[in-house]
């Protein structure tokens, strides 16, 4: 088993998408297992291919020495998906293990009813004060996506945005606050997902800001999500197989892999198991 392990994890390292929909068919305890052997930057690379829920139940089974280093690298959006699916005592206890400075915007996100636009809501890159200099702005926006920037007041309630590219080419010195837009089209946390789906704003924007009753920014949704959120509802459970005979499989995969590579390097014809593991990929 542990021979079988070790080669499941170097061929997760290469194909993680692979591995993720091979993982999809196992049990959680299993799951979790593999994802805990894995090195953390490879287990978030696996993790973020498969579904929230499967995620959600290897969690449930790893202790907080295992949970603590993937957590600490895994992108706010799929850890939000990923606590969305705990129960709420386990969620609470995932909670506590996050990063000082992540935990915050996780728990904001959190807050929001199931199905609404806060449970489709991202964490926000990065979100600007009005007293901010461009200059100061433009450092917190650096490494950023996306066209727009938020800014919220102290009490991170969401006063205004910007367009990046009047960020880019404003004055060093103005404040944001005189170069932002009040006018902010915005989704109220719990608006239900059918008015999210069919919000007019799409026709013009790929993302919209989600605030709370009190007009605290929750997060980004992102027209992305809404189609893909309605594509997983269609999709069917996919039946569960043996945990064992998967890392096995995985194994033979990342051989038969490197079966066809050394072939092709020394100018021999691959073996019919290495061509239907190239066929597979």
């Amino acid at each position: 088993m542990e021979a079988a392990q070790t080669l499941a994890a170097s061929y997760a390292s290469r194909f993680p998408a692979d591995t993720a929909r091979r993982l999809e068919t196992i049990a959680g305890s299993e799951v979790g297992s593999f994802l805990a052997d894995l090195a953390p930057e490879i287990a978030v690379a696996v993790i973020a291919r498969m579904l929230p829920s499967t995620v959600a139940a290897a969690f449930n089974t790893m202790d907080s020495e295992e949970l603590a280093p993937i957590l600490e690298v895994l992108p706010d959006s799929r850890c939000v998906l990923v606590l969305r699916s705990l129960e709420k005592d386990q969620r609470a206890a995932v909670v506590r293990l996050l990063p000082a400075a992540t935990a915050p915007k996780i728990e904001r996100l959190l807050r929001s009813p199931r199905g609404s636009a806060g449970m489709l809501a991202e964490p926000a890159q990065a979100v600007l004060s009005p007293e901010m200099s461009v200059n100061e702005a433009r450092d917190v926006a650096s490494g950023t996506a996306g066209p727009y920037v938020y800014v919220v007041d102290d009490d991170h309630r969401l006063v205004g945005v910007i367009h990046r590219k009047e960020l880019a080419s404003g004055d060093s010195r103005a404040r944001i606050g005189s170069l932002m837009s009040g006018q902010v089209i915005r989704l109220p946390s719990a608006a239900p997902f059918s008015a999210v789906r069919n919000h007019p704003a799409w026709k013009d924007l790929h993302e919209l800001p989600v605030v709370d009753g009190s007009g605290v920014l929750v997060g980004v949704v992102r027209h992305r999500s809404v189609r893909y959120s309605e594509q997983t509802h269609r999709e069917a459970p996919i039946s569960p197989r043996p945990g064992l005979a998967t890392f096995l499989e995985l194994g033979e995969l990342y051989w038969g892999g490197l079966t066809s590579v050394v072939a092709a390097m020394a100018g021999r014809p691959t073996t019919q198991a290495a061509t239907e593991v190239q066929h597979d990929r």
